[in-house]
């Protein structure tokens, strides 16, 4: 297992992209040859405020993250499954995200607030990358650990980390805590090879070429 810890996403995705550049292994999907790491682990002590600039860097995916993240839609580019904020607020009827403040409210101590993005009665030709969500206070410290079964830290990654920092801090803001650890366990954390070129500049300019 690879970890990063830091109070920045974009230093966090940064630095798992200069890790992929050095130690990701070449594998196949189907006929794009990709670089891919298994369970990596982010951890995010406090996140500090980076959305404008998170968002600057693709806007058009950072507004194709949010609305997946924030409304209840189908999702056209994933064969009409349900979108992150269906599965949120949504599930089968149940608002997860509400289920989880009034457990953490009634009881602080818990270990079983967590919640699944996954519905295996419908999630027929995709299963979400963020799969499972879990919420414990322990020191006055809310810690949220995002489970992934895999993440495209080129194109998609770094708005997921700013979608799921968002979330912590609804749960933080509502139980009035004063601290957040966002944990992000990512099972396959990898990149496209075609992607390499479309990465910011600010992003790559210090990657070193592979072997």
């Amino acid at each position: 297992m690879e970890v990063i810890t830091s109070n920045s996403i974009l230093d966090a995705w940064t630095k798992s992209l200069k890790l992929l550049r050095k130690k990701g292994a070449q594998i196949m999907d189907e006929d794009q040859v990709l670089f891919e790491i298994l369970h990596l682990f982010i951890i995010l002590k406090n996140p500090v405020d980076e959305e404008e600039k998170i968002r600057a860097i693709n806007p058009v995916m950072a507004k194709w993250i949010r609305t997946n993240f924030e409304q209840e839609t189908l999702v056209p580019e994933l064969g009409n499954a349900k979108s992150y904020g269906h599965r949120l607020r949504n599930y089968k009827g149940k608002d997860q995200l509400q289920w989880v403040k009034n457990k953490l409210k009634t009881k602080p101590e818990t270990k079983s607030a967590t919640i699944t993005l996954v519905m295996p009665d419908e999630d027929t030709t995709y299963i979400p990358c963020v799969s499972l969500l879990d919420f414990k206070i322990r020191n006055n410290t809310l810690l949220m650990t995002a489970t992934c079964r895999s993440l495209d830290l080129g194109k998609k990654a770094v708005f997921n980390f700013l979608a799921l920092k968002k979330i912590a801090d609804e749960i933080k803001d509502e139980l009035a805590l004063t601290n957040l650890i966002l944990n992000i366990h990512i099972i396959s954390a990898h990149i496209y090879e075609k992607d390499w070129s479309l990465l910011p500049k600010s992003t790559t300019h210090t990657l070193k070429g592979r072997a």
